[in-house]
């Protein structure tokens, strides 16, 4: 979902960059949660519905990926990254959504393009 830092670190270094990504994971996947609870349209345009288990949890984190992105540059839009980026860094973050997304749909197995994510989504 974010990059990770390459190189040399400490251990107290690693130790808190770990405990950030988990909590940044955490976070974004209750966003995911909550936007397909609330049914936000963003969400039924990420992938197929009736997919197998392996999509459905693909789906989930490129969910969880946008709803990331979503919170961080605060989007509104009914699309899933919204409009168009306004600097390199969130472009960079953007294509990172786009990818999830594609991934999912890359690995599609049905033929419609909506979600029933209240099916998938974990209890």
């Amino acid at each position: 979902m974010i990059p990770e830092p390459l190189g040399p670190m400490s251990a107290e270094d690693r130790l808190a960059i770990d405990q950030r990504k988990e909590l940044i994971e955490a976070r974004a996947r209750a966003l995911a949660e909550a936007a397909v609870a609330a049914r936000q349209p963003w969400t039924r345009r990420i992938g197929p519905r009736d997919a197998g288990r392996g999509v459905d949890d693909a789906l989930f984190d490129a969910a969880t990926t946008v709803a990331a992105y979503r919170e961080r540059y605060k989007v509104t839009s009914d699309l899933p990254v919204g409009g168009s980026a306004k600097n390199d860094t969130q472009r960079a973050d953007r294509q990172r959504a786009l990818a999830a997304v594609r991934a999912v749909s890359a690995a599609e197995t049905s033929e419609s393009s909506a979600v029933d994510w209240l099916a998938i989504l974990p209890l």
